[in-house]
């Protein structure tokens, strides 16, 4: 009887998932089987004729399957790369995209250029930002305020296994309690897509959590919020850098009237990052 080896589950799952309308199905599956066998992906190819065990092959197949229905693959390798760092991901919080990345960058460019020492991150999820900035700054002082008690037990495991000993966590929702102390700088990717837009999304989207992603409203609720308790939670010369949604700059604009605000563009040319301070 012929065993299933490490090239036929390649071709075979390949074929699986393009069927199943997933892009780069051939990466995914190298990607899920160099984590199943603990293998680099060039020796999945120069072993291409090891057969794999029922266990392995079992497991293979689990994940196959809920690739295809569509939960993400960030998810299901448990783990993505932001900037520097590895974060350890599941579905409690939201898998990092470019924009955020971009918004790590810039705050770490603010507080090199300005000396900032007391961060403040909101709804800091997966941690991926405050422990970025944690690293490139051991000195600073950051906290880092999350709604979901699930999302904050990963973000303080990844705090953990980055070996970033400088943050300090707290579970609170932002629309309901305002900062108690001061900061240099603020940072957030809020909840920005609106309801009617999250009803379309591609459906990937839907094995993250909701609450991360929109604020069951116009998609705008936490800009309100922030305009109104930045002024008490800023340092004097602090400022605040915020990840948007494309499109809105006329309605941010009149929300942040009362500040002194600049965009910043993305990778195909949107504002994308608000950069604010107070009069």
């Amino acid at each position: 009887m012929k065993r299933t080896t490490i090239l036929d589950i390649i071709n075979n799952g390949s074929e699986y998932l393009t069927k199943h309308n997933v892009e780069s199905a051939r990466l995914n599956v190298e990607l899920l089987l160099s984590k199943t066998l603990n293998l680099q992906r060039l020796q999945l190819y120069l072993k291409h004729d090891m057969p794999l065990g029922e266990t392995e092959l079992e497991h293979m197949r689990q994940l196959l399957r809920k690739r295809a229905s569509g939960e993400p693959l960030q998810y299901l390798l448990n783990k993505e790369q932001f900037l520097s760092i590895e974060v350890v991901l599941n579905n409690s919080v939201l898998i990092p995209r470019p924009e955020t990345e971009l918004l790590a960058k810039k705050a770490e460019e603010l507080i090199r250029q300005r000396s900032y020492k007391r961060i403040l991150d909101i709804g800091t999820g997966s941690g991926c930002i405050a422990i970025y900035l944690a690293k490139c700054f051991p000195e600073a002082e950051i906290v880092a305020i999350e709604k979901s008690p699930e999302a904050i037990a990963t973000a303080k495991q990844n705090s953990e296994l980055n070996k970033a000993g400088n943050i300090t966590f707290y579970q609170s929702d932002i629309l309901k309690v305002a900062p108690k102390q001061r900061y240099d700088l603020i940072v957030s990717n809020p909840p920005y897509v609106s309801l009617e837009e999250y009803n379309q999304l591609e459906r990937e989207l839907y094995h993250e959590p909701k609450e991360a992603l929109t604020d069951d409203a116009d998609g705008l609720s936490f800009y309100r919020r922030f305009a109104g308790i930045f002024p008490s939670a800023l340092s004097r010369g602090g400022a605040f850098l915020l990840e948007l949604p494309a499109n809105r700059e006329a309605e941010l604009k009149e929300i942040f009237g009362a500040f002194r605000i600049e965009f910043i563009k993305d990778f195909n040319g949107h504002a994308r990052i608000l950069l604010g301070a107070s009069n």
